[in-house]
């Protein structure tokens, strides 16, 4: 590579990953912003149906009270809190699971833009790679080439700085929990009415067979396990998978005991890897880990 072609190919990966970072970086401020939004309003609706559940327990004033230390501070934002804690009598759970339900399609799609942007840096920095060793093999460096890795190197920082960052969360299944709040249950048609349902024998079957009052293990039985919903449309299933996937991300205790749990069920017999990477993220090392040594009854 002589220079003309080392500066150009420089300005052209220099020019592609500042504009990947920014593209990343302005994905993540406004996925953010999208993000508190609808965590806001999911709370402010579950604060409305915890407030009026307990309207009819209270007497007036002991209710005014309560509403009064709750909107502290709030005033400008709960403006529907108020509304139906002053002029209503009751407020539907359903009106916090409907909205769950709409917003679930726009949260996945703000993070698989952000998931495709990552992965864009990560072969960014494949890129930086390649370049980087390709002059370091060269015998001779002049002050050129110097000033060229002092670029690349900057640049594998930024890029590393960026895929520190990671976007937020929203835990659904903790709302759809308070649906069975105490012992709290819906009836077999609300409960259906919810889903997009499977329409296949099976799942009809199971359908058949639910409760006239559905409890919160059934709930999660039916849509989790029995995946009662039309496998393109199951809305409610990856609310709660993305939950236990959000958990085991962030409890290592927890992700242990689920990997012992997958080794158990197939009894060693599914393969599992570990890989290695490298400064660039890159792989470099990809190992079949030994199944656990198991007793053999006789």
């Amino acid at each position: 590579m002589n220079a003309i072609q080392l500066k150009n190919e420089l300005y052209t990966i220099e020019s592609k990953i500042k504009q990947d970072i920014m593209n990343f970086h302005q994905h993540v401020m406004s996925a953010t912003r999208d993000l508190i939004f609808y965590e806001q309003t999911i709370y402010e609706k579950m604060m409305t149906y915890l407030l009026m559940m307990n309207k009819k327990e209270m007497s007036p004033k002991a209710f005014k009270e309560m509403l009064e230390m709750v909107m502290q501070g709030r005033e400008e934002k709960w403006h529907m809190v108020r509304y139906y804690a002053e002029n209503a009598d009751s407020y539907s759970i359903f009106n916090v699971i409907v909205y769950l339900k709409r917003i679930w399609p726009e949260y996945k799609k703000l993070h698989r833009q952000f998931k495709r942007l990552r992965a864009k840096l990560i072969d960014d920095l494949g890129e930086l790679k390649t370049l980087i060793e390709c002059i370091k093999a060269k015998p001779k460096k002049n002050k050129r080439t110097m000033q060229a890795l002092e670029t690349l190197h900057d640049l594998h920082y930024q890029v590393l700085e960026a895929l520190t960052i990671e976007l937020g969360t929203i835990d659904f299944r903790k709302y759809l929990d308070y649906m069975f709040i105490g012992d709290a249950t819906i009836s077999k048609n609300e409960f259906l009415s919810l889903l997009n349902l499977d329409r296949s024998k099976r799942s009809q079957e199971t359908i058949r067979n639910l409760p006239e009052r559905i409890d919160r293990d059934t709930f999660l039985d039916a849509v989790f396990v029995d995946k009662i919903e039309d496998e393109w449309n199951d809305t409610f299933g990856e609310m709660i998978f993305d939950s236990v996937m959000i958990a085991k991300d962030r409890d290592p205790e927890l992700r242990k005991r689920m990997l012992d749990k997958i080794d158990e069920i197939f009894e060693g017999k599914l393969p599992m890897y570990k890989a290695t990477y490298d400064e660039y993220l890159q792989p470099v090392k990809l190992e079949r880990m030994k199944p656990k040594l198991r007793l053999v009854k006789k």
